[in-house]
């Protein structure tokens, strides 16, 4: 017998369904010959919710040199216990259901990443969604994690829901405050230290608290919108807002540092860029902010063109953390085990981002991991990382179950985001394209468990790449005899019950007293221990930025090689310098180290010797200052220029009238006009003394 039509995928007749499944009418030809067959098996699992394979593929795992059984392992899950509420379930290896916590602390991870929202709640009591973490649901997972010996990193948004780099809300009820910043700095130290109490007393292991989100772009409502092109230095480059945006995580630090004094203070930034950082870690060295550790997110899939999420821009950020000597944590990170939605929420990450930088699939998820250690824990301020919502699965396996997802997620906050968000969280992110976006996890392809709850073999990254034993940080800070920091806090990674000869730093200005430049360490538990190296100034002492030009005015002030007072020949009186650094003398003098134009060091002298003209990272006609009035020359004595090189203009422009655009006031002691035609062509530069303002 032959059956026409058999494979006409939805059709009537066909053994296929519309989605080319296939239907259990097809098992009659197995039957025909005697044998049983479950049609079943032929359904794709992502659709229906079936074993999908990710499980059982095996992971090449490496030993990480720089791994110890101290290094941060930590993961995020915040997500956890809404789900635990839904009824999803997790499994060990062998198969048997086991809690979330066991199966994570068996593979390795010693930290958990919580983190936390003011009141992720409508007027209604309905849940936001995202796991719905205020202090109690973050205090319910802290308490399993205490269970298993894991300490906890608690995480600030300072909102009611997500603050990321293109949304940081204020909460609900801080609102009627956003005109005061005092009051504002009152409500952020009175929450933080509330919900610090309630950690402590559930018996929570506090080792670290963020204070802030991902604040790249701001904080509390003073932000940037990333989504729209704004920069970062909408914020960080304006003195006024940066100053408040600071002020808010003062009183987040002050609060840690008095009700959790043993735990680290972190702060929080994203997408690693130097500049960026620096900028933004300039303004917190301005304003005294007082933090442990610099935190980075870091996704290999995300800014690939900027080359922001690579091994290198990555170390680079922790070098500079270091130069200001911070410790170093990536807070976020993750990899793709697959690029299949299992819940009918579209992934983050699908089949239109770059995931060129490993391969998708566990292995990549290995690799990633790897990168990400190796780079982070070749130095010694790197603390380790943290895996992004590792465990963030659907509730019901399977994109069929979509709409079963979006119930349970409006009831539990099981997904990203619940119907309950509207009218808080902004439009543009609860709608795509017109239609509702929320539901369920749009993480479950970059979770280490399959979509059913199994652990994917990459999971055991945490507990192979272990290479040595417990470590010891110590802490060294370079002070002088009267233990005052004079130099950035240095850090050495030493195992327990091992010791470790390291070099100090030397720098301008100070050196050991004991004129060691070396010192020998020794770990003696695992737990950060603070060593104070006393420095003893020289008489010149440290050298301070000054980037000055300077005209020598006075003859009577020698020109020196060194501070030994070897006298130099060269004649500098009535020349111009860039003076780069002033020194404060113990016999009470103060000297600038001239340099010539090109940069090559000239010699020291009194600073009573010379005037002071311009700074030098600005030209010397100074800064061009809107003029914008018609002028006209009245005088033939100035001359006219086309450049403040001084190269002579010939045009005539004597009796004649210009639009004098711009006005420079020269170092030299002089004023002089940008003219231009009407028709906006530039003319050259003169005298203002030449012009005279007409109408």
């Amino acid at each position: 017998m032959i059956y026409n039509d058999a494979d006409f995928v939805g059709a009537w007749d066909s053994f296929f369904d519309e989605n080319g499944q296939a239907m259990s009418s097809l098992a009659i030809f197995a039957y025909a010959q005697g044998n049983q067959v479950d049609v079943s098996t032929y359904k794709d699992p992502w659709e229906y919710g079936g074993d999908t394979g990710l499980k059982d593929q095996k992971v090449t795992i490496k030993k990480i040199k720089g791994m110890s059984e101290s290094s941060i392992r930590g993961m995020d899950i915040s997500s956890y216990f809404a789900l635990k509420k839904a009824g999803v379930k997790y499994y060990d290896y062998e198969g048997n259901e086991t809690p979330l916590l066991k199966v994570l602390h068996d593979n390795g991870i010693n930290y958990i990443r919580i983190r936390i929202w003011n009141d992720p709640f409508n007027a209604d009591g309905e849940t936001y969604g995202g796991g719905g973490n205020d202090v109690s649901t973050g205090v319910e997972i802290a308490k399993e994690a205490a269970k298993y010996d894991m300490k906890v990193l608690l995480d600030f948004h300072y909102s009611d829901f997500w603050a990321e780099p293109a949304v940081q809300l204020v909460p609900k009820a801080w609102k009627k405050d956003v005109n005061n910043t005092e009051k504002m700095c009152s409500d952020v130290y009175d929450f933080t230290k509330e919900s610090i109490q309630k950690f402590k007393d559930a018996g929570a292991n506090i080792g670290m608290v963020q204070v802030g989100n991902e604040i790249t772009n701001g904080l509390l409502g003073i932000y940037s919108n990333r989504d729209k092109g704004e920069s970062f230095n909408v914020i960080w480059g304006d003195k006024k807002k940066s100053t408040e945006v600071n002020k808010y995580l003062k009183a987040g630090i002050k609060a840690v540092r008095e009700y959790t004094p043993q735990a680290l203070v972190a702060l929080h930034l994203e997408t690693p860029n130097v500049w960026k950082y620096k900028t933004i870690m300039n303004t917190w060295k301005r304003d005294n902010v007082d933090y442990d550790v610099l935190g980075s997110s870091y996704y290999p899939f995300w800014s690939i063109a900027a080359k922001a999420n690579t091994p290198k821009t990555l170390k680079d950020v922790q070098t500079l953390a270091a130069s200001y000597g911070k410790m170093f944590a990536v807070f976020e990170t993750s990899w793709v085990n697959s690029l299949n939605d299992g819940d009918g929420t579209p992934n983050s990450i699908g089949d239109s981002t770059s995931t060129g930088a490993y391969e998708v699939g566990p292995q990549g998820q290995v690799n990633e991991l790897t990168d990400l250690y190796d780079t982070v824990l070749s130095q010694d301020n790197g603390l380790g990382t943290f895996y992004w919502e590792g465990a963030w699965i659907p509730v019901k396996a399977g994109w069929t179950n979509w709409e079963y997802n979006k119930q349970i997620a409006d009831q539990y906050g099981t997904g990203w985001a619940s119907k309950g968000a509207l009218g808080y969280f902004p439009d543009s992110k609860m709608y795509y394209k017109g239609k509702a976006a929320w539901g369920g996890t749009s993480w479950d392809n970059q979770a280490l468990f399959d979509i059913n709850g199994y652990p994917l073999q990459s999971l055991k990254f945490y507990k192979d790449s272990v290479s040595k034993g417990k470590e010891q940080i110590i802490v060294l800070k370079i002070v002088d005899k009267n233990g005052k920091e004079v130099y950035a806090t240095q850090y050495v990674k030493v195992e327990v019950g091992k010791t470790r000869k390291i070099t100090l730093p030397k720098f301008s200005g100070y050196y050991p007293s004991n004129k060691k430049y070396q010192v020998t360490v020794k770990g003696v538990k695992e737990e950060n221990a603070t060593q104070n190296v006393v420095y003893t100034r020289t008489a010149a002492g440290p050298a301070i930025n000054y980037n000055y030009r300077v005209k020598v005015t006075k003859k009577n002030y020698k020109l020196y090689k060194n501070f030994k007072w070897k006298k130099s020949k060269t004649k500098v009186y009535k020349k111009t310098y860039v003076a780069k650094y002033r020194y404060d003398h113990k016999n009470g003098n103060k000297y600038l180290a001239l340099y010539t134009k090109g940069g090559k060091f000239v010699g020291y002298i009194n600073k009573k010797a010379v005037k002071r003209l311009g700074s030098a990272t600005l030209p010397e006609q100074g800064k061009a200052y809107a003029y914008g009035k018609r002028v006209k020359i009245k005088s033939k004595k100035y001359k006219l220029y086309k450049n403040f090189k001084w190269k002579k203009s010939k045009t005539k422009v004597y009796k004649k009238t210009y639009v004098a655009k711009y006005r420079y006031k020269h170092e030299n002691g002089n004023k002089y006009l940008a003219l231009y035609t009407k028709s906006g062509k530039f003319v050259g530069y003169i005298n203002t003394k030449a012009a005279k303002v007409v109408k």
